[in-house]
């Protein structure tokens, strides 16, 4: 019995909802994290300060029992009213004037193919908060 529950647990189906997470999180700035639970926020805003004019790569990784065709990676600035979005599991930006303050966030969802889902209208989401300074 508990080689079975050890391989269900491995492939993901020892929760209720069995559905994609994301197990890492990176940046281009040296931030790596490994979310331990389907809805988390991180604040870097204590961190490396970012300024205008940097780029930014953020990337997540999925659990690998899920096939990337079975999930779509959904990227959104989540607090400037001319939010960029993208799709796919990495995001590039370069910082505008826009994105400076004390808080920027980018809010980054996977949803799976199916009609359900964990959070109602999403599986998974990390919200990630920088410190942007202006050039000047």
């Amino acid at each position: 019995m508990d080689s079975l529950t050890h391989y269900y647990a491995g492939v993901g189906m020892d929760q209720d909802f069995n559905a994609p997470s994301f197990t890492r999180y990176s940046d281009s700035v040296g931030n790596v994290e490994h979310p331990t639970s389907t809805n988390m926020q991180f604040n870097f805003i204590n961190g490396r300060t970012l300024r205008e004019g940097e780029a930014l790569r953020l990337e997540v990784e999925v659990d690998s029992h899920f096939p990337p065709d079975e999930y779509t990676i959904q990227w959104q600035v989540a607090n400037i009213s001319a939010g960029e979005s993208a799709e796919g599991n990495a995001f590039h930006l370069t910082l505008q004037p826009r994105h400076v303050g004390m808080t920027f966030s980018i809010g980054v969802t996977v949803k799976s193919n199916k009609a359900w889902h964990r959070h109602g209208n999403f599986d998974a989401m990390l919200v990630l908060n920088y410190r942007v300074l202006p050039l000047t």
